[in-house]
């Protein structure tokens, strides 16, 4: 799970339905973008949207995915 973008949304009191709507993404997308269970490389236009509808900076996402990805390839790597 992308927890990073449970906590950002959950900071900005949104909902999924809420932040897919704010990036243009369904809500059922979203939700599989959230739990890992898609893009598993995430796409810069996704970060791009996520980091817009979020009023972040576009760097701070991809500093959270980098860290996910590290995290999720060393998770593995122990399986």
């Amino acid at each position: 799970m992308r927890t990073y973008l449970f906590n950002l949304r959950h900071e900005r009191r949104l909902t999924q339905a809420e932040l897919a709507r704010l990036t243009g993404l369904g809500q059922s997308y979203y939700h599989a973008i959230e739990h890992g269970e898609r893009q598993q490389n995430m796409k810069l236009s996704t970060i791009e949207k996520l980091a817009d509808a979020l009023n972040l900076p576009v760097q701070t996402i991809i500093n959270a995915e980098t860290d996910y990805r590290a995290r999720a390839l060393n998770e593995e790597a122990y399986k």
